[in-house]
């Protein structure tokens, strides 16, 4: 699962700080960057220059490395159950 659709199903519409996050990612989703899930290292840095170019304040930027890491520990869950 790439992290804009784990964003959209696991955080939109929850009034927190990750909440508001996929909610402008929501507002932004034809320009949005999506990440190979293979490479979560290079995902991460494509979203997170992204999101600094387009001026994120620290909140957010603290809130999609939050946001990432719970992406992270998801997809290795998933991997798990699929082995």
């Amino acid at each position: 699962m790439q992290f804009y659709d784990f964003m959209m199903k696991k955080h939109l519409g929850k009034d927190t700080p990750v909440g508001d996050l996929a909610y402008d990612m929501q507002y932004e989703r034809e320009r949005f960057p999506r990440n190979d899930e293979s490479d979560h290292r290079a995902g991460r840095l494509t979203i997170k220059r992204y999101l600094e170019t387009h001026n994120a304040c620290s909140a957010c930027l603290d809130s999609f490395e939050q946001a990432w890491k719970s992406y992270v520990r998801f997809e290795r869950r998933q991997n798990r159950c699929d082995d």
